[in-house]
């Protein structure tokens, strides 16, 4: 059937996205949201045939809230569309959708503490745009001098300028440089060489669009171009943008499009059937394994090299040698630079230190908002301390680029390239 054939190629394509994966390839929370939100959308659809999969839908959902923080506002956005969309169904299953909104309440209350605490506000303060102090300066410097009348303070008024702020980065997350050319701006979410999506894909994807506006399945088309516009909503209230993975719940939404315009293609007739005899399908596998073999050639052979910074590599090598190296393991104190990321995690991953031990022996300082700033545990220090505080006998961890007098080198620790990211000394 036609459909299996639509969702298999839709598998296919999502299955090679570099979007799909590079960030599959990564444990971020992120990619659990996604799935979680993808399920959520599932089950609603599914619901019109067996309405108590609302519930299903529902938990889906509310687990979003629960497992990433632009799924807060994401969920809840599209909670809200597809009721809209099918409030018929809701209303003619009144007992489901009862249970179901009951379900949501008590599945919810447990997070409504949290997110009204400093902590559960604090990623939201310290990303968004609302935040951004010099927008609400320039909207009262341009009130001022241009007197200060009504039509001013309308013309210029902060939220007209935050509404404007909002839209850019909202339509940022759809430039062909972002999604066809170079991905993210950020390395640990792109390889920089190639887009979020393959640039064989644009022409499917805006002829699966047309396909969707011309089909007779309107409220398919509702529910995949809603999604799809949505889906970016949570990342443009941010100040980076635009963002591979806040807006990673967008991901199911493009394959399918594309899968629906390649489809549509492949079923294309001509008045004296010349077109019929083209091989098409073969010709877009083709293509699709071309583009394929250009990403993982740039994904493994240069990827790796050009960016192993940005995924902190040298740390694995650091903890392994400062387990076994006698002088490190004689040393009262191993003081270790913070300047790359928080490098007590990694002492506590790659040692498989005990919880319990950590908790009984960490120094930690927190603050108002709830941030932990850890000193040290156990042997381990993550200070910059002067060299001179170092005991003697002691292994202070440094940068590769730092040298200090009284110490003796122990060895440099390098990143999988070859590249000195650490210098370890002893105190003489």
């Amino acid at each position: 059937p036609k459909k299996h054939q639509l969702a298999l190629i839709a598998s296919g394509v999502l299955a090679l996205s570099p979007w799909h994966i590079q960030l599959s390839r990564v444990a971020f929370e992120a990619n659990l949201a996604a799935t979680l939100n993808l399920a959520g959308v599932y089950f609603f659809l599914a619901s019109r045939r067996h309405p108590w999969l609302l519930i299903v839908s529902l938990v889906s959902f509310v687990a979003t809230v629960y497992t990433f923080n632009a799924n807060r506002l994401l969920a809840p956005l599209l909670l809200i569309f597809l009721a809209v969309l099918f409030f018929k169904h809701l209303w003619h299953h009144k007992k489901q959708s009862l249970v179901t909104a009951l379900v949501g309440v008590l599945l919810i209350l447990p997070l409504v503490p949290h997110l009204r605490s400093p902590e559960g506000k604090l990623r939201w303060h310290e990303v968004n745009i609302f935040s951004n102090l010099d927008i609400i300066i320039t909207s009262n410097e341009r009130i001022e001098r241009d007197g200060g009348g009504v039509v001013t303070r309308i013309i210029h008024h902060r939220y007209l300028s935050f509404t404007k702020e909002f839209l850019k980065h909202y339509f940022d997350h759809f430039q062909g440089r972002f999604l066809f050319l170079a991905g993210d701006g950020n390395p640990r979410l792109s390889t920089q060489n190639v887009g979020l999506l393959y640039l064989i894909e644009l022409p499917f994807l805006l002829v699966g669009i047309y396909a969707l506006v011309k089909g007779k399945q309107k409220t398919t088309a509702l529910v995949l171009l809603g999604w799809f516009l949505l889906a970016p909503i949570p990342a443009a209230t941010a100040r980076e943008t635009p963002h591979a993975l806040r807006s990673i719940s967008q991901i199911p939404t493009p394959p399918i499009i594309s899968a629906l315009g390649l489809v549509y293609l492949l079923g294309l007739r001509s008045p004296r059937g010349w077109l019929d005899r083209l091989p098409r399908g073969g010709v877009l596998v083709a293509l699709y394994l071309l583009s394929l073999a250009y990403f993982q050639i740039d994904y493994y052979r240069y990827y790796p090299k050009e960016y192993a910074g940005e995924w902190l590599t040298a740390y694995p090598k650091l903890v392994e040698y400062l387990r076994h190296n006698p002088q490190a393991q004689t040393a009262q104190t191993i003081t270790v630079v913070p300047d790359l990321n928080r490098p007590y995690i990694y002492f506590l991953f790659y040692n498989a230190y005990p919880p319990a031990d950590f908790v009984s022996s960490v120094d930690r300082t927190g603050d108002a908002l709830g941030l932990f700033t850890v000193h040290g545990f156990s042997k381990y220090r993550f200070e910059r301390v002067p060299a001179e505080e170092i005991k003697s006998g002691d292994v202070y961890v440094v940068k590769a680029q730092d040298s200090y007098s009284g110490f003796q080198k122990l060895t440099d620790i390098e990143d999988i390239t070859g590249k000195p990211i650490f210098t370890v000394l002893q105190k003489s």
